[in-house]
């Protein structure tokens, strides 16, 4: 990459919607899965992230042999916070809060 500006805006918007999905599943972890269940279900969660990333490695490098890198660097800054929105949607965050309020 060498438009700093580009590189810098697509770091910050992918990490942002990282840490939104980060905080979205803390939230929900403790709500939805019963206290006995979350270590079990937080090492599941741990073991898939660490297996799948050396096959996304391998999709990424493939994949820059057809598609130039600039163009994976900004697609990959530009599809994190869409994906944070759709898990947030998805999700049901907000019905989970209410339900979470009314609960207590």
């Amino acid at each position: 990459m060498d438009n700093l500006v580009v590189m810098l805006a697509s770091l910050f918007v992918g990490g942002a919607s990282t840490g939104a999905g980060a905080v979205i599943w803390g939230t929900l972890l403790p709500r939805l899965i019963p206290m006995e269940m979350i270590g079990r279900v937080a090492s599941l969660d741990f073991f898939v992230s660490i297996a799948f990333m050396p096959v996304s490695i391998a999709i990424a490098g493939l994949l820059a042999l057809i598609v130039p890198v600039e163009t994976i660097s900004i697609v990959a800054g530009i599809i994190p916070p869409f994906l944070a929105l759709a898990a947030l949607v998805a999700g049901r965050m907000r019905h989970t809060e209410i339900l979470q309020r009314l609960c207590t």
